[in-house]
């Protein structure tokens, strides 16, 4: 209830987004043929968000102490690996560029 003015703008812009809204009608007897929406929008944002989240996090696992236990340095590269296996799934891009999107268009990440 309280989100409620948020959610309806929220869905607007989502929609001009994805060209689901047309604009009123602008031709006149003074244009030829039809006219044709230009989705700023959607120029806009697809610009922005490759700026912003151009490449997948590289992680930097290390240990807290360094001193000379191979386990806990076999242990620290195990989870380095796995992390750095887990991004370059190239799932994690997509759902970081999904974010950027949510946060440009809903206000929201």
């Amino acid at each position: 209830k309280l989100e409620k003015q948020w959610m309806d703008d929220a869905e607007k812009a989502v929609k001009a987004y994805t060209g689901e809204t047309k604009s009123d009608d602008l031709s006149t007897s003074a244009t030829l043929g039809n006219t044709y929406d230009f989705n700023i929008l959607f120029a806009n944002v697809e610009t922005i968000v490759p700026a912003i989240i151009n490449s997948p996090p590289a992680p930097d696992i290390r240990r807290r102490f360094a001193d000379e236990d191979p386990a806990a340095k076999d242990v620290a590269e195990l989870i380095e690996r796995a992390i750095r296996k887990q991004v370059d799934d190239s799932k994690l891009q997509v759902e970081l560029e999904g974010e950027a999107q949510d946060g440009f268009l809903a206000g929201r990440g």
